[in-house]
């Protein structure tokens, strides 16, 4: 009998080991949620998205979409290359937090809550308390369309 109560503390003290484990993982790898986003394809003569396609490095913001609908910016980095990230801080991800143009500087976002600053081109975290880089989008550009997808 006390063999067997052993066990059965072994066994759910392994159970809650797991849940912990598991968890504690996703949020970690998971900062920011998967969110069904919708972007009409951005046309490369749309008057809206000349300085977008023309300017390498500018940026457009596509607002109410992404996580908690807190935007999804685009970069153009150059040679027909883009790269689009949601705008939720990854430090103040329930605080309903995001980020925007820091407005000292042309190549970075900055958290209007923590401060956080992050990379343009890549999204990594360039001054904390942010520990995550910024949720990328997929972008695909065909020389006349840009589509941001997930």
């Amino acid at each position: 009998m006390k063999n067997l109560s052993k066990i059965i503390r072994i066994t759910i003290l392994s159970i809650i080991s797991m849940i912990l484990f598991l968890n504690c993982k996703k949020d970690n790898n998971e900062r920011i949620p998967d969110t069904i986003i919708y972007i009409d394809p951005l046309y490369i003569n749309d008057p809206e998205y000349q300085s977008l396609f023309k300017i390498p490095y500018s940026t457009y913001l596509v607002e109410n979409e992404g996580y908690e609908a807190n935007g999804i910016l685009i970069i153009n980095l150059g040679e027909n290359n883009f790269a689009a990230y949601d705008c939720t801080c990854t430090n103040e991800v329930k605080n309903n937090c995001f980020v925007r143009l820091d407005d000292d500087s042309s190549v970075l976002a900055k958290c209007t809550c923590c401060g956080s600053k992050f990379e343009l081109f890549n999204g990594s975290v360039n001054k904390g308390p942010a520990e995550y880089p910024l949720k990328k989008y997929k972008t695909a550009f065909n020389g006349e369309y840009l589509r941001v997808y997930n």
